[in-house]
């Protein structure tokens, strides 16, 4: 399934991915619109109208068809306007899937076994929108959709109050598995989707449609990096496209374009990774204020997963170069057998990033700062009984819930973690089905909640506020530490970080004492 690219002087051979890659402004989406312009392929633009009415048309298999081509064309010809195509597409699904259901209810009527059942594009849409989102399930009855969420009960809602990430998926898995064409191009493909939905939702897509070829037009590198295999286009202004060859790595100074110079520097050359968005938060703050040098950039990439991933893309030299890689996660509610295993991250001794500003040394550098040393210990250890009397039982039972959690996921995963045998389905089943009863969580769950309420319960009776600190969450803490030196949670956050940033004379005490306490916490303030 070979597939020119405007630009590049051979066709790109092979069925796997193909990332035409770029920063805003580098063409990359006239490019996909030049190889779509005659009409060979699928091309879902950026600018879509995903919003399905509450009531589909009934029209006939042909008025819709008619009514979805005429769009289709209206689209290819105007791809930067908002053509409202859903609704012609979602009538057409569902007269075709009413004419199959018919000719199936003629065939009981008049006696006859069914030779066929033929799964429709509609009941496609259906299964894989439900794998992509665990927990809903979307029935199309009496020329309406409804969505039923296992997690609120027995509640439904209409697709207008769907999600815009629910939409999306909908929308797009429709006009993928409707296409008569070979080859898919999306534009802007992470669009609407949270980082891990938009990997979900594609490799899903991907697997379904293996008989298609997917041409994805991005400037998330995170998720360009993520496409199994693909081979990587990369655009910039005025310029013909480049294919990195299998084995070569994204130049340093288009990766630092394609992240955006509102992410990081264009001279930085560490990249640290961390947990969340871009956004101003006390952990980022802390982070920030913490990797202060024009070399070192902080990209906030989503959830743990993405830091793991983004950060092995860049330590890896074939595919990024030019590039020191750093990722921070939470330490969180993993285990610690889990968290051992982890290499080439840098997991906090703390549950989460905003331990770091109760710490003890940190809180006796800002006392110190006030000038109120000598009474910090006494009020630290005020501080810290107090915390423990903030964790009663509810608190308490729901942290050992979300370790026995985390433990059993993790262990469970792990057992999956084999190669398997894709030739014999007999086989294959005999292998996975023996993986879950041989699990621990299946076979000693009682155990498992003895070993977490024992951390849970060892930590909250220590006397050790870094015990506490390392499996308790830190975040709710600030205030009442900062109350203890008699100033606000903002007061005392901004003190952290101006005196982690400050050259200022009157900081500089303050300077040394947070650095010295953070030190052993974090990775190195400054790039090699």
């Amino acid at each position: 399934m070979d597939i020119s690219i405007p630009g590049l002087p051979t066709p790109i051979p092979g069925a796997t991915p193909i990332v035409i890659l770029g920063a805003n402004g580098s063409g990359k989406t006239r490019l996909a619109v030049q190889m779509t312009q005659q009409g060979n392929a699928e091309f879902i633009g950026a600018v879509r109208q995903i919003a399905l009415p509450d009531e589909i048309p009934n029209w006939t298999l042909q008025t819709a068809t008619n009514e979805l081509t005429n769009r289709t064309n209206q689209r290819r010809n105007s791809y930067w306007e908002l053509i409202p195509d859903i609704e012609a597409l979602f009538g057409k699904l569902w007269s075709s899937h009413a004419v199959e259901a018919m000719r199936i209810y003629d065939q009981l009527q008049d006696g006859e076994t069914p030779t066929d059942l033929p799964e429709t594009v509609l009941n496609k849409t259906r299964g894989l929108w439900k794998t992509v989102f665990p927990g809903r399930t979307i029935a199309f009855k009496d020329f309406k959709a409804t969505v039923s969420n296992e997690y609120l009960g027995s509640a439904t809602y209409t697709a207008k109050h769907m999600s815009d990430g629910e939409r999306t998926g909908l929308y797009i898995a429709a006009r993928i598995l409707d296409s008569a064409h070979q080859f898919v191009v999306i534009d802007e493909p992470e669009t609407h989707f949270h980082s891990r939905l938009a990997v979900r939702f594609w490799d899903a897509l991907e697997s379904m449609c293996s008989d298609k070829r997917f041409v994805y037009v991005t400037h998330d590198l995170n998720f360009a990096l993520s496409r199994k295999d693909a081979s990587i286009i990369l655009t910039r202004p005025n310029q013909a496209p480049e294919l990195i060859a299998a084995g070569e790595s994204l130049p340093a100074d288009d990766v630092a374009s394609i992240l955006g110079a509102a992410s990081f520097s264009v001279y930085a050359k560490r990249l640290v990774f961390c947990e969340g968005r871009e956004e101003k938060s006390l952990d980022q703050e802390l982070l920030r204020a913490w990797f202060n040098e024009k070399g070192t950039a902080l990209v906030p990439v989503g959830g743990c997963e993405n830091v793991k991933r983004c950060t092995a893309a860049f330590q890896t030299t074939s595919i990024v170069s030019g590039f020191e890689a750093v990722g921070i996660i939470d330490r969180d509610h993993w285990p610690d057998d889990l968290l051992s295993n982890i290499s080439g991250l840098h997991v906090l001794p703390v549950h989460e990033v905003e331990s770091l500003y109760v710490l003890k040394s940190v809180y006796l550098a800002i006392a110190a700062h006030l000038g109120l040393s000598t009474r910090a210990e006494q009020t630290y250890a005020e501080a810290h009984q107090g915390w423990k009397r903030q964790v009663n039982g509810v608190l308490s039972n729901k942290l050992i819930s979300e370790r026995f959690k985390a433990k059993s996921m993790m262990l469970l995963e792990r057992s999956f973690g084999g190669t398997s045998d894709f030739s014999d389905r007999t086989a294959l089943e005999t292998a996975l089905t023996a993986y879950i009863p041989a699990t621990l969580p299946v076979t000693k769950p009682t155990q498992i909640w003895t070993e977490e309420a024992h951390v849970v319960d060892s930590a909250v009776n220590s006397n050790d506020p870094a015990d506490f600190l390392r499996v308790l969450p830190g975040k709710p803490l600030i205030g009442p530490a900062a109350a203890s030196l008699g100033i606000s949670k903002e007061r005392y956050c901004e003190l952290v970080k101006t005196g982690l940033g400050s050259t200022e004379p009157a900081f500089a005490a303050l300077n040394a004492a947070l650095e010295a306490a953070l030190l052993p916490f974090l990775p190195p303030r400054k790039s090699a």
